[in-house]
Order: C-alpha cells, then sequence, then structure tokens
C-alpha cells in the first residue's frame, strides 16, 4: 500500500509566509512589492460568491543565508495607505454583480444563470499617492463552472496565465474478477493465491478505481488519503478557449484522514503537488516538499462528500516557484470528484 501511495505523491516546492503591515509604505517603495488582485475562488457556480482583495507580495531582505530574499511576505494593501488609492471597480467581460466591503476588498457573485460567456474578468485601478510611480490596473478572472472537476493555476512567471485545467471521470479499466484458488496446482502456489486472496478481503481495493485517471486512496496503517489526477487538460487560457485539450498536466495530493472536513496544506500527511508535463513545470506544498527546502506554506483541502463510491471537495493553494533563482507567486484554485480506490 505505502509503495503505491507513494507513486502518487509529486515532489515540488511551494512556500507561503504572512507579514505584518508595519513598514508597509516602506517595502512598497523599496523594494518593489508585487501587487494583486486576487480572488479566495476562481471557479464559482450559479450564484456563488467570491471575495476579491488587492494583495501586496513583499520580497524578505536578502542575506548569507536567504541570498535570493526569500521567502515571500504578504498582507493585504491597507485601504489608509500612503502609497496607491484604489478606485474604480468593474466587471470588464461577463455577467454578474460587484458590491464593494472596503476600498481594497469587493465581493463578486455569479449570475443566477450562465450565458454563453464562460468567465468574468474583473478589474480595479490604482492611483498612485506619490510622484514617480506608475498608475496600475490589477485584473483578475473567475470562471463559471461547468465540470465535476475543475482547477484555475494562475502564474505568470512560468507563462500559466489564468488557465483553467479540467478532467471528466472516466470508468477505469475492466478488471477480471478475483476466483476461488484452483485446487490441482502446487501447493506452494496455491498458499500464496490463497494469502493474496485473503489478504484482498480484509483490505478490499477497487481495481477499476485504482485504473481511473481520477482516484482517491485511503491508507488505514498511517491514517491518510492520498488523491491523483493524471490526464488534465487546460480548457481555457486567460478567458480563450483552448481548441485543442491535451493531456498536460498530473496533480495529486494527500491528507491527514479520509472524512469530510477542513485538512491545512502543511500540516502532517497533508501536502499538494502539480506538474505540467510537456513544459515540465509544477509546484508543491506541505510533506511533499524536499528536507532542503522546507518553507511555511498555506491553503486548504477541503472534503464536502464522502459516499461508498466518490470524493467530493475543494482545494486551494497559494503558489510560489522558482525561476533563474527568484521567487515567484501565484495560486491555485479548484473543485473535484474522484472515484474511491477503498
Amino acid at each position: 500500500m505505502r509503495k503505491l501511495l507513494n507513486l502518487l505523491i509529486l515532489t515540488f516546492v511551494l512556500l507561503q509566509v504572512s507579514f505584518a503591515q508595519k513598514g508597509l509604505d516602506k517595502a512598497i517603495t523599496d523594494k518593489a512589492a508585487d501587487l494583486f488582485l486576487e480572488a479566495d475562488k476562481t471557479l464559482l457556480e450559479p450564484g456563488e460568491s467570491a471575495k476579491l482583495s488587492i494583495i501586496a507580495v513583499l520580497r524578505n531582505d536578502p542575506n548569507d543565508e536567504n541570498p535570493n530574499g526569500k521567502p515571500y511576505s504578504e498582507t493585504v494593501l491597507p485601504p489608509n495607505n500612503s502609497i496607491y488609492k484604489a478606485s474604480n471597480w468593474r466587471i470588464v467581460q461577463g455577467g454578474g454583480n460587484l458590491f464593494g466591503v472596503d476600498e481594497t476588498t469587493q465581493t463578486f457573485t455569479a449570475p443566477a444563470k450562465f450565458s454563453t460567456e464562460k468567465y468574468a474578468l474583473i478589474s480595479v485601478e490604482l492611483a498612485p499617492l506619490r510622484p514617480n510611480l506608475p498608475k496600475i490596473t490589477l485584473l483578475q478572472t473567475i470562471y463559471f463552472s461547468e465540470n465535476e472537476t475543475s482547477f484555475v493555476l494562475n502564474m505568470p512567471a512560468i507563462g500559466i496565465i489564468n488557465s483553467k485545467y479540467i478532467s471528466k471521470l472516466d470508468k477505469g479499466a475492466t478488471m477480471p474478477k478475483i476466483v476461488d484458488v484452483p485446487k490441482n496446482i502446487p501447493p506452494e502456489i496455491r498458499a500464496k493465491l490463497e494469502a493474496a486472496q485473503k489478504e484482498n478481503k480484509a483490505n478490499p481495493i477497487d481495481l477499476n478505481a485504482i485504473s481511473s485517471n481520477a482516484v482517491a486512496i485511503y491508507d488505514k496503517d498511517q491514517d491518510f488519503t492520498a488523491i491523483r489526477f493524471s490526464e488534465l487538460g487546460a480548457q481555457m487560457r486567460d478567458g480563450k478557449i483552448n481548441q485543442t485539450i491535451e493531456k498536460e498536466a498530473v496533480l495529486a495530493f494527500n491528507f491527514n484522514g479520509k472524512e469530510v472536513g477542513n485538512y491545512q496544506i502543511g500540516e502532517e500527511k497533508t501536502g499538494l503537488g502539480f506538474f505540467v508535463t510537456q513544459a515540465q513545470q509544477g509546484f508543491g506544498c506541505g510533506d511533499t516538499q524536499s528536507d532542503t527546502e522546507k518553507y511555511p506554506c498555506s491553503g486548504t483541502i477541503k472534503i464536502t462528500q464522502v459516499d461508498p463510491k466518490f470524493i467530493k471537495g475543494t482545494v486551494r493553494v497559494t503558489v510560489f516557484t522558482s525561476v533563474e533563482d527568484k521567487i515567484f507567486r501565484g495560486n491555485f484554485y479548484g473543485k473535484f470528484k474522484v472515484k474511491r480506490a477503498n
């Protein structure tokens, strides 16, 4: 079982650190902070809402142990800051409604019924309050859900801009049924087959689910669940439909337990990895990252439904990846349905 589970877990690196707002003005001007418009959900059902916030991501000062100025830190840009003023929130494309919470936070609600448009594009303008700072327009794409399994990754640093990956759950391969062990075979072979049959009855595995493109396996000895998606394809990129959906990405994550509930990335036996096979690019977080780069990170795997055949849920993480010795930030959100192998 452990060997099988190890095949489902990818090893990459993701980091996430909290940041106090003290000294934010100086950090933005001196350290060239990245500014993002970010949604807590980038896939919405009809009438569902998402919270949009302006995020400032800062690089810590470099030192001998940390020459590239990592890890990153982040904070919501405060409404009373003296650097930028946020204004002119609007829906550039697509339906839905915006409701203002404060200057830097809005709530977007998807239309009650989706039209032919498959996404909404929201923008906000940041007007500089000091000389020599540029005016900035921030954008956020929110897709409307059409698939049981969809994931949205936004990481411009590696060329992935609001890419929506989907997977249609297949039936898996047809497996032969396990029959009684024949009596007219050598005793030593019969003994091994009977032992294997006994093990299967004690720990039944759905072989059809194991061969599916989306499967969940529970290890009762270590009390954790591993989930794997082996055939994700990019349906849309930056709001544009991808004409040819190839099976180009794999995703695996694991969490401590098997029940409905919230599981925090970074806790024991909880981690996630995503990899685009053709581009040889990816990220990871939690207990799957390497021992030499143990960065704190955050994110949540939320299991919303567990029945005898399927598991449903959502996943959200903040993504960091390294490009030429520099660390860049993105985000990953999705919902899923997988087959249970046991």
